[in-house]
C-alpha cells in the first residue's frame, strides 16, 4: 500500500483532469482542417475554463488570469500594486510573519526597493491578530501610505485558517474612514476546493440552495467564506488534483492589474505568451470535479450515500491520524491547531493538512523511515543545508514565528490529506509511524 500524506493533491490527480488535458492535446494539435480552426478550437477551450473555475470561485470570467503557477500568481499581485517604480518609495505593505515565500520574498523585494514591510506577529496556533492590523492603520497618515495587505487563507505547513473575510471588514472600514487605497490579497492556493471561499458575486448568491455553490449548506461557513471584500486571490491547478504548471490570479478590479510579462497580450495583457491551453482545460476538469460531483470537496450532496461533504470527511481522517498518533506515541509537539474545521472556521485547521513534532527523532530520519514503508510525508524546510549559518541551523520562519525551539523544528513533520485519502491509509501510515519514531528513539538515531 502506498500512502501519500505529502502534499497529496498532487501525487492523486484527478482522471478527469487528465482526461481533460489529453482531449485539449488531441483538439489543438491533432489533425485540425485549418490552422484556423486549431486556433478557434484553443480559444474555445480557454474561455469554457474560465467559466468553469471562476463558478468555483463565485467571480466572473473576466476577473480571472490564469498563470503558470500560485506563486506567478502571488508575485503578479505585488506587481499590480507596485507597478510604478517612481511611488514605491514611502509605500507600504503589511504581510504576516508565517507567509509562503511565494508572499514573502517579493514583499522582501519590495521593501529593498523602498517600501516599508510592515511584518504582522502571530500567536502560537499561527492566528494573525486582526486588531494588530487595524492597529497598524490606526491614522490616516499610515492608511493612506499602505499599498497592500497580503495575509495566507490557509498556512501551507500547520494549516492555520486566517479569518479573511474579517481582515477584508477592517480594510473597507478603514479605505472609508480615511479615503485610503488600500488593497488585500490573499494565497488562497491551500484552501481553494478545499475549503468554501466566495469571491464577488458569488458571496452574496452563496445563499441560494443548491447549484453547487461551495457554502451553501451552512450560514457559518458563509460567514467566513465571504471574500466579496478581497482585492486578489491566488490559486493553483494540481493542489486540487488538476495539472501541475498552471495557476490563476481573481482581481476584484481586473483593469487595475499591471502586466508583468508583456508580448502578444493575452490574458486581457496581464499575462502575455502562449496558454497553457492543456494544462487550463485540467484545471477546469479539477475544479467541475469539485462542484458537481456526488464527493464535492466542499458541500453536502444529496447523490452521496452520507451526505458528507468530503471536507467533513478528511477531518474525520485527520482527527482519526491525530489521536493515534497522541494515543501511541509520547513526547510529541502538536504545532497545528488540533480542531480542524471543514467550514473555514477562521483559527481552526484546515482538515488537509496536520504538523506535528516528534521530539528526540528528526524527521528528515522519519521520513526515510516512512518511504521505505510507501508512507510519504513532509519535513517542510524546518532545518535546510541552505539555511545554516556557521554551522548553526536555520530554523523554519513559520515553525520559529510560532514559538518552537530548534529541536521541536527538526522534529517537525507536516501530514497531508486529500479527498483521496481512506482509514485504511492512515491506519497504515500510524502503524509505520509509530514503528519508525519508536526505532529511532531507541537506536539514538536524531542526527
Amino acid at each position: 500500500m502506498l500512502v501519500y500524506l505529502d502534499n497529496a493533491s498532487t501525487t492523486k490527480p484527478c482522471e478527469a483532469a487528465i482526461a481533460a488535458s489529453l482531449d485539449a492535446l488531441s483538439a489543438c494539435y491533432g489533425n485540425p482542417s485549418s490552422a484556423h480552426t486549431l486556433g478557434q478550437e484553443a480559444e474555445r477551450l480557454v474561455k469554457r475554463s474560465r467559466a468553469d473555475i471562476a463558478a468555483l470561485l463565485g467571480a466572473r470570467e473576466g476577473q480571472l488570469v490564469f498563470t503558470g503557477s500560485g506563486t506567478e500568481s502571488d508575485n503578479i499581485a505585488f506587481h499590480s500594486v507596485f507597478k510604478n517604480p517612481a511611488r514605491i518609495s514611502g509605500r507600504r505593505l503589511i504581510i504576516s510573519g508565517i507567509e509562503h515565500p511565494a508572499v514573502a520574498r517579493p514583499a522582501a523585494y519590495y521593501a529593498e526597493q523602498g517600501a516599508e514591510l510592515a511584518v504582522m506577529p502571530v500567536s502560537t496556533t499561527g492566528m494573525v491578530d486582526t486588531e494588530a492590523i487595524e492597529d497598524a492603520l490606526g491614522t490616516a497618515a499610515a492608511a493612506q501610505r499602505t499599498s497592500l495587505i497580503s495575509v495566507m487563507h490557509v498556512n501551507s505547513e500547520i494549516g492555520t485558517i486566517q479569518p479573511i473575510a474579517e481582515i477584508a471588514h477592517v480594510k473597507d472600514r478603514i479605505n472609508k474612514r480615511y479615503g485610503a487605497a488600500i488593497a488585500l490579497h490573499t494565497d488562497a492556493v491551500q484552501s481553494f476546493g478545499k475549503l468554501p471561499i466566495m469571491a464577488g458575486q458569488g458571496a452574496a448568491d452563496a445563499g441560494s440552495a443548491g447549484h453547487g455553490v461551495p457554502g451553501a449548506a451552512d450560514a457559518g461557513s458563509r460567514l467566513y467564506s465571504d471574500f466579496s471584500g478581497v482585492d486578489l486571490i491566488s490559486i493553483s491547478a494540481h493542489k486540487i488534483h488538476g495539472p501541475k504548471g498552471v495557476g490563476a490570479l481573481y482581481a476584484k478590479r481586473p483593469e487595475k492589474l499591471g502586466a508583468l510579462i508583456r508580448g502578444g497580450g493575452q490574458e486581457g495583457g496581464h499575462r502575455s505568451g502562449t496558454e497553457n491551453t492543456a494544462g487550463i482545460a485540467g484545471f477546469a476538469a479539477a475544479a467541475n470535479d469539485i462542484r458537481v460531483s456526488g464527493d464535492d470537496g466542499l458541500i453536502a450532496s444529496t447523490e452521496s450515500d452520507t451526505g458528507q461533504s468530503a471536507a467533513h470527511r478528511v477531518a474525520g481522517l485527520r482527527a482519526r491520524l491525530l489521536q493515534g498518533i497522541k494515543d501511541a506515541i509520547a513526547d510529541v509537539r502538536i504545532n497545528s491547531p488540533e480542531k480542524a474545521s471543514a467550514d473555514g472556521e477562521p483559527g481552526c485547521c484546515s482538515p488537509y493538512i496536520l504538523n506535528v513534532s516528534f521530539l528526540g527523532a528528526r524527521g528528515e530520519v522519519i521520513l526515510h523511515e516512512l518511504e521505505g514503508q510507501g508512507v510519504f510525508v513532509s519535513t517542510g524546510s524546518a532545518c535546510s543545508n541552505l539555511g545554516k549559518k556557521g554551522g548553526a541551523s536555520k530554523m523554519d520562519h513559520t515553525l520559529a514565528a510560532i514559538g518552537l525551539r530548534l529541536k521541536e523544528a527538526e522534529g517537525a513533520l507536516r501530514f497531508s490529506l486529500s479527498r483521496y485519502s481512506t482509514e485504511q491509509e492512515i491506519d497504515h501510515a500510524l502503524e509505520h509511524l509509530t514503528a519508525a519514531v519508536k526505532r529511532i528513539r531507541s537506536i539514538g538515531a536524531y542526527r
